[in-house]
């Protein structure tokens, strides 16, 4: 008879490690586990035998694991009270359920790296206040809604309808591959550690969610006309047509009935995703259109740092009621996840939940006018962008030197300045409120500063660090810019986000949830823009309204305050930008008008990201 030898896979050796050191709370198998070189490793896992001390009843959970040759990459939780010091904090006797990350690579049965760390904020911080914000359904919530993917490329797939039944059980098979924000939540957090620790990510993953357009939903679904939103209902080309966007080159898929999105940071692993989707959906749904995006270092085309100044959301992600669904990090501010960043209801972005009040009482308001199935789903804005980075550079640099040589008041003025004018940030990140006279790279990397700022009023001085909460980072206190010399009224940002240059509680009423990314065609090398990605819960008063009532109008603020020159350039007609300057005691505008358009919406559409259970329910499951 021939002996057989169980062999132990690295995911084996990881598990004994779970279950016999630290659920068993016995540092004893550590010496048959990890290797004995590995010292950093054995003393990475001494450093959670001491968390759980502090956690007696604590229970480690695995939520999520990611097996890839010789490494393993584990989610877990620690579900306990604080009775005991933990990480440099005395007992707070809070219920915590605490997210933990570890990342090991094993060979020859043993650990010989390990790494593993935990929210340190939620660790004897200061409890954050979450009492009457409601617990969002992770699990049923599509992943790019919220947190976002992330990712460095990402597939847009359009496809139509070409048999209703068998398009609905094959949407209803993908729901089982639709990724949730109870998985991409944790995932993006792990990978941010692992990428601020090691520089790279050990494990890669591969998303895939999904919407549909209101034509698709009339044909599978019961109750899609109690969508109250024209603008779904009408769908982008009309609404933009009215809105006077040139559609000399618009393609929109073909009427596209249904929008696939795929996200990876391999290039590879998306393609064969977006393959093995599309053949999953086929019959039922045929492709017509296709569009990769990929992230250029985190900026757009003009070369501008993209995605600073995101909404936070209120709102809860578990029963714990310290578990907020943005980070409470501003300790001056408790309105705020990090500085700047204003909390806003889930309402604003996901269907079922309380929405922002329309005054200023702080009560919540419940969003009416959609079909009880569009609980935890969300609108989907798809816009393709074409931009002309060379000519944005051949404007700013030819108007700069002009100016420069006929203003006094902006003598010395570069091709680099007017261009963090026009945008309100240099291409760091760093705000020209808080840098006016040249970037500040050091700022534009401070997650706690880079969006700490307003415009009507100074911002408050932030102290030093504390657990889970943001310090003052060594910079001044954002100044006031009250007359648009800093940040001008038609800069970019200021025009998309006022902050508060009008009342709180209607700006906040107006915020997406934004997922761009940038695309250069395989065809064309001259091709190239931003695949623009919004969620909202309506697209009248949230995407239509900013690019509308904000960016495209010339009085918002001020009769000669100009449009924004990013985005208003899509649309037919004269595009001038104010540049405000001193003069004498008050501000004079100087206008700038380009010779040709840099932007040009080329395509996109209207759709709507349903819930998990939704997507089941269309196939009757």
């Amino acid at each position: 008879m021939t002996a057989h030898t169980s062999v132990r896979t690295p995911a084996d050796v990881v598990r004994s490690l779970i279950d016999t050191v630290y659920r068993s709370r016995d540092a004893g198998p550590l010496a048959g586990l990890v290797d004995p070189a590995a010292r950093d490793a054995l003393l990475d896992c001494a450093r959670v035998l001491a968390l759980l001390a502090g956690f007696p009843d604590g229970r480690l959970e695995i939520e999520d694991a990611v097996h890839e040759t010789d490494s393993v990459v584990l989610r877990l939780t620690l579900r306990g009270t604080q009775t005991g010091p933990t990480a440099g904090h005395g007992p707070t006797g809070r219920l915590l359920a605490l997210p933990v990350f570890g990342s090991y690579r094993v060979a020859n049965a043993r650990i010989v790296d390990a790494w593993q760390a935990w929210d340190t904020g939620e660790v004897g911080g200061p409890p954050v206040l979450t009492a009457g914000e409601p617990l969002v359904d992770l699990d049923e919530l599509q992943g790019n809604v919220f947190p976002g993917f992330n990712k460095a490329r990402l597939a847009l797939v359009q496809f139509t309808i070409t048999d209703a039944a068998a398009a609905r059980r094959a949407l209803a098979a993908l729901a089982d591959q639709v990724a949730t924000a109870a998985e991409v939540l944790p995932f993006n957090r792990l990978f941010s550690a692992l990428r601020s620790r090691r520089g790279a990510e050990p494990v890669s993953s591969t998303w895939c969610n999904v919407a549909l357009s209101y034509p698709a939903l009339r044909a599978l679904a019961t109750g899609a006309e109690q969508f109250a939103d024209a603008a779904f209902r009408a769908g982008m080309r009309p609404r933009m047509a009215e809105a006077g966007v040139d559609l000399a080159s618009w393609d929109d898929g073909a009427g596209a009935d249904v929008l696939l999105l795929v996200a990876s940071d391999d290039d590879d692993k998306l393609r064969a995703q977006v393959a093995e989707v599309a053949g999953l959906l086929d019959p039922g749904l045929r492709p017509v259109a296709e569009e990769y995006g990929a992230r250029l270092a985190g900026q757009e085309p003009f070369g501008f740092q993209d995605g600073i100044s995101q909404p936070g959301l209120r709102g809860r992600r578990s029963d714990v009621p310290w578990e907020p669904m943005t980070p409470r990090q501003n300790p001056v501010r408790p309105d705020e996840g990090k500085p700047g960043q204003a909390l806003v209801w889930p309402g604003e972005f996901v269907f079922g939940y309380p929405a922002q009040p329309a005054g200023s009482t702080g009560t919540p308001v419940e969003r009416t006018g959609a079909p009880g199935w569009a609980r935890n789903g969300s609108f989907l804005v798809y816009g393709r962008f074409r931009q002309d980075p060379a000519e944005f550079r051949r404007f700013t640099g030819a108007t700069a030197e002009r100016l420069a040589a006929t203003e006094p008041a902006l003598a010395g003025l570069t091709g680099e300045r007017l261009a963090a004018l026009l945008v309100g940030r240099w291409r760091s990140g760093a705000p020209t409120i808080r840098a006016p006279w040249a970037d500040d790279p050091v700022m534009a990397a401070d997650r706690c500063a880079d969006n700490d700022f307003a415009y009507r009023s100074p911002r408050q001085p932030l102290g030093d660090a504390a657990p889970g909460r943001c310090g003052g980072g060594g910079f001044p206190p954002a100044p006031a810019d009250p007359g648009g010399l800093a940040c001008p009224y038609a800069a970019h940002i200021r025009k998309s986000y006022p902050r508060d240059d009008i009342a709180p509680a209607e700006v906040q009423r107006h915020r997406m949830l934004r997922r761009g990314i940038p695309y250069t065609s395989s065809v064309d090398d001259q091709d190239r823009g931003l695949l623009f990605l919004s969620y909202q819960t309506s697209i009248e008063q949230q995407f239509e309204f900013v690019l509308k009532q904000w960016l495209a109008n010339p009085k918002f603020r001020a009769p000669d305050e100009g449009e924004d020159l990013i985005v208003a350039p899509a649309f037919f007609g004269r595009h001038v930008f104010g540049l405000r300057v001193p003069s004498g005691d008050g501000v004079r505008t100087i206008p700038l008008e380009p010779e040709r358009p840099w932007t040009a919406l080329t395509g996109g559409g209207y759709f709507f990201a349903p819930s998990i259970s939704t997507l089941r329910h269309l196939g009757g499951q």
